[in-house]
């Protein structure tokens, strides 16, 4: 039996009981967004872990890191990367060699190639922004942009638009990629698959 519990400050905790019943195969994974919560139960014949694999193309992408990851390192994600990742913040480019779920990054490759990952699924979840542009990434799942929502008092100012060799709008939003999206004032965006 596990108990969840949370605290004054957000945090979520587990206290793991003793157990009889195989803790070794059952595992119970949460994931929490405010109001958005989803509870995901697996066992040895059916892990959250999840394999994806993401296109990217000769010259500069928006990307993003689709899954719950061990290691963040840029050099470990997209190591066939050959420029160093950008994030947008306060209004210009910063250099990051640690990544982050949610964040969108420019990085530049030699070819058009696959990149693999290998981690936790995240199907919900959320993004700060701040007012004008921010540039964010997805989840592990296709989601159409319906499926984000701002928090309250906040809103869209412009479609999400994608970069493949120019800058197009999307309706949906891929794991991997990453997307510019103006926003009216500072605030979240709530994303969930379906």
């Amino acid at each position: 039996t596990m108990y969840l519990r949370k605290y004054p400050k957000g945090d979520v905790k587990w206290r793991l009981q003793t157990a009889t019943n195989y803790p070794d195969e059952y595992k119970l994974v949460a994931t929490g967004v405010d109001f958005l919560s989803r509870w995901t139960a697996s066992d040895v014949n059916n892990p959250l872990i999840g394999v994806l694999s993401v296109g990217v193309l000769k010259g500069w992408n928006m990307v993003s890191v689709p899954l719950i990851v061990e290691d963040y390192r840029k050099s470990v994600l997209y190591p066939t990367s050959i420029s160093n990742a950008f994030s947008y913040e306060d209004g210009g480019y910063v250099i990051k060699d640690i990544l982050e779920n949610n964040k969108g990054y420019w990085l530049k490759f030699t070819s058009d190639q696959t990149v693999l990952f290998t981690g936790l699924l995240s199907t919900v979840d959320s993004i700060d922004v701040v007012p004008g542009w921010n540039l964010i990434g997805s989840l592990s799942s296709p989601i159409s942009v319906e499926n984000v929502v701002p928090s309250e008092g906040i809103t869209f100012i412009s479609s999400f638009y994608q970069y493949q060799t120019g800058y197009q709008t999307t309706g949906v939003l891929h794991p991997g990629r990453a997307y510019w999206i103006k926003m009216s004032g500072a605030g979240k965006l709530y994303l969930s698959v379906p």
